[in-house]
């Protein structure tokens, strides 16, 4: 039989091994056909196999040298050929399987994601000596020959320089990405200072036009390399180690001569800004913070004069920052609008993150567009709520709407398993707040979760920010969580009447009390009056997060079973019967759920027109106890 000939062409001898990436498919009628043909290829590589094994079967490790070094270069040539075409085959293979059919500008979209998601991680494992390199996203280079030429023509992708890399992959990185703007994430805790000044060389300077720098070394050399010319740098992320001082601070390296572009500006544990900073006045994305103890974090005098100077910003966000002093703990209204105001016209997004008193006094200073999303967190000192905080609606862009007038439709209020109490208006606001009108403040929790709550409900609501709450969660994990004092002025509160919703986070024995208060005839926790919330119509119920392997073993207990059914059936015997009871990651709760069912009313028109007039009913009553209940408190 004569050998198979292995001529190729030079792009397929060249490819890279590739990894099949298609199963066979076939009916059953065709199996026998395919089974014929697989007998024919196999007879057919087994006989070229044994021809060519026969041409040096007289060649033994006892055969002169010469002829062994013959025989052997003839089958090493075999070799090469016979691979030569298995990567062919399976080029060929590869170009033809389902995968193929994706555009390459998908295919870039894709790999953009993984480069994002899947950092190299190279250097410390070359260090200890663990294993091979973790090449990362890189790998996408090592599945086919169509892929690493995809890959490797995109200069961006190879422009995002991040993870730990090789002082080698990291040239071969820099190479590749040719002349495309370069994003770089370096720390000097997890990568190689040998890296780090390759990459944050002179020569490289000039192509960043994003970068992130950690830079805890004593003599800040790398935040240093800032002060050659960066011509495309227009966002800029520095961080430094919490609590140090610095001889050396950014508006000496910063500047629009050598960072004209430059927009956006993150600095953490790092504040000292002068106010005649050049280069402040062309940001549109300003972000300061601090990770430290308040004690050592900027002041709001310290901060305004640097904010004035940025009349450009779209996007705000100044985390853990105080008052220099407690002068304004407890002033009044007239204190704080007495300050001299600077607007920031074009801002999109305002967060702001302060101790006690220091959020009221920013936004004593500050004007922005009612068209602001807002997101402000209070912090509290020793479990004490700062009385300025009340005063947070008329310092706000919205204390100037008419009389009468509702700026956000509804509100949602939530205490959950984390450290702080969530009022979101409207009540579909997103968390990130965006760039629509909307206000979510978080207050931290004390000893007694809802304490202060009630007030600046009050206060929000007296001010027009809401029309009514739209939706309540309630964290019931333990007493300190639901038998609060402060709860019922909750439940009283203005607009509680609207309430539809109801979601109570890990319902333990703890929320029995609050079942039995919401039962009828329940007015508050221990006297006899009319229905609270009497539109509720949803209830959830909401154990812990679980996953695969971590199966739920949350179960309610009977006794809270039973305060269930009975404020299910109080609930339909007083006319106002809920629409939808959910269970959430609360064990097996299968029979229970059958029982619960005819409490609840179908969630039809005439139903709900049926309801309506027992909820108007109910909340004229509401309102009237509770304006009794205020009276008597006076």
């Amino acid at each position: 039989m004569s050998k198979p000939s292995f001529s190729l062409d030079a792009q397929l001898v060249a490819a890279d091994s590739p990894v099949s990436l298609q199963q066979k498919h076939g009916s059953e009628g065709c199996q026998s056909s395919e089974h014929v043909q697989d007998t024919k290829n196999s007879a057919f590589w087994q006989s070229y196999v044994h021809d060519t094994l026969r041409t040096t079967a007289g060649t033994t490790a006892r055969s002169p040298r010469e002829a062994i070094a013959k025989a052997q270069a003839h089958l090493d040539a075999e070799e090469k050929a016979m691979k030569g075409a298995i990567r062919a085959l399976r080029a060929h293979r590869n170009s033809i399987s389902i995968i193929s059919r994706l555009p390459m500008d998908v295919l870039l979209c894709i790999f953009a994601f993984v480069v994002n998601d899947d950092p190299p991680a190279m250097s410390a494992l070359d260090r200890l000596r663990e294993g091979p390199q973790r090449l990362g996203w890189i790998r996408v280079t090592q599945v086919c020959r169509s892929w690493r030429e995809t890959a490797l023509a995109d200069s961006s992708l190879w422009s995002w320089i991040k993870g730990d890399l090789t002082l080698e992959w990291a040239r071969a990185m820099l190479s590749r990405s040719k002349a495309s703007p370069l994003k770089v994430d370096v720390a000097s805790t997890s990568m190689r200072l040998d890296v780090m000044n390759e990459v944050l060389g002179p020569n490289n300077m000039n192509r960043i036009s994003q970068l992130r720098l950690q830079d805890s070394t004593d003599d800040h050399r790398f935040f240093k390399k800032l002060a050659h010319p960066a011509p495309l740098l227009d966002s800029l992320f520095l961080q430094f180690p919490a609590g140090r001082d610095f001889a050396i601070t950014p508006p000496y390296i910063l500047s629009s001569l050598l960072h004209p572009r430059l927009q956006r500006l993150e600095l953490f544990n790092h504040y000292r800004l002068s106010r005649d900073v050049q280069v402040l006045r062309n940001l549109v994305h300003l972000e300061i913070g601090d990770s430290v103890r308040y004690v050592t974090s900027p002041t709001v005098e310290q901060l305004v004069p640097i904010v004035q100077e940025c009349s450009r910003l779209n996007r705000l966000t100044l985390k853990r920052f105080r008052p220099q002093d407690d002068t304004f703990e407890e002033a009044g209204i007239g204190k704080f609008l007495a300050h001299r105001r600077f607007s920031l016209p074009h801002l999109e997004r305002l967060e702001l993150l302060g101790h006690q008193c220091a959020v009221p006094l920013f936004l004593s200073q500050l004007d922005f567009p009612a068209s602001t999303g807002v997101w402000i967190h209070l912090e509290h000192d020793n479990n004490r709520h700062s009385p300025s905080w009340q005063l947070i609606p008329l310092l706000l862009s919205w204390s100037n709407i008419a009389p009468g007038c509702i700026h956000f439709d509804s509100l949602a209020l939530e205490t959950g398993p984390d450290t702080w109490i969530t009022l979101r208006m409207p009540a579909t606001a997103i968390k990130e707040c965006g760039t629509r009108p909307s206000l979510r403040i978080t207050i931290r929790k004390t000893a007694i979760p809802l304490l202060g709550s009630p007030g600046f409900l009050q206060a929000l609501h007296t001010h027009g920010y809401f029309k009514r709450i739209a939706r309540l969660a309630v964290l019931a994990r333990d007493k300190a969580d639901v038998l609060s004092p402060y709860l019922e002025d909750l439940l009283t509160s203005p607009s509680m009447s609207e309430l539809k919703r109801l979601y109570v986070t890990e319902p333990t024995d703890a929320s029995i009390e609050l079942f039995n208060a919401l039962a009828l005839p329940a007015g508050g926790w221990r006297r006899h009056g009319p229905l609270l919330m009497p539109s509720l119509e949803y209830l959830t119920l909401e154990g812990p997060k679980t996953s695969l392997e971590n199966p739920p073993e949350f179960a309610l207990s009977d006794s809270l079973k039973e305060a269930l059914v009975a404020f299910l059936s109080a609930r339909q015997s007083y006319g106002a019967p809920l629409i939808e009871f959910k269970m959430v990651n609360c064990g097996d709760t299968g029979e229970f759920m059958e029982q619960v069912k005819k409490f609840l009313v179908p969630h039809d028109v005439s139903s709900k027109n049926d309801k309506g007039k027992h909820v108007r009913k109910l909340s004229k009553l509401g309102t009237t106890f509770v304006s009794r209940h205020i009276q008597k408190l006076r």
